[in-house]
């Protein structure tokens, strides 16, 4: 059982049951996100997943480019912009975070 302390500095210290202290940064909570911002630009509704191969898609094309979404779900057509590139970035690595979890 973890008892947690939260700092000033947006650090969690964690206190187990051997006393060790973990220090994670919640480096999260720092980036000002639009909640469901890539699921509006991708046409794809909150409910659904956003599949990998469109982000990895995304991720690859060039900005100012059209691309064709692999997948069924949401717009077929998708140009790409930096911010779009940047939005399926975090999504790649939030979803591989919580993977390994």
């Amino acid at each position: 059982m973890c008892y947690p302390n939260i700092n000033n500095q947006n650090i969690l210290i964690l206190f187990d049951i051997c006393n060790k202290i973990k220090m994670v940064v919640k480096f999260i909570q720092k980036i000002r996100m639009r909640k469901g911002a890539l699921h509006k630009q991708l046409g794809i509704s909150k409910d659904d997943k956003i599949p990998i191969e469109l982000l990895n898609k995304i991720i690859s094309a060039e900005s100012g480019r059209v691309i064709k979404n692999p997948s069924k779900k949401g717009r077929k057509r998708i140009k790409v912009t930096g911010k779009l590139k940047k939005r399926a970035n975090l999504a790649k690595n939030l979803k591989s975070i919580s993977k390994r979890r």
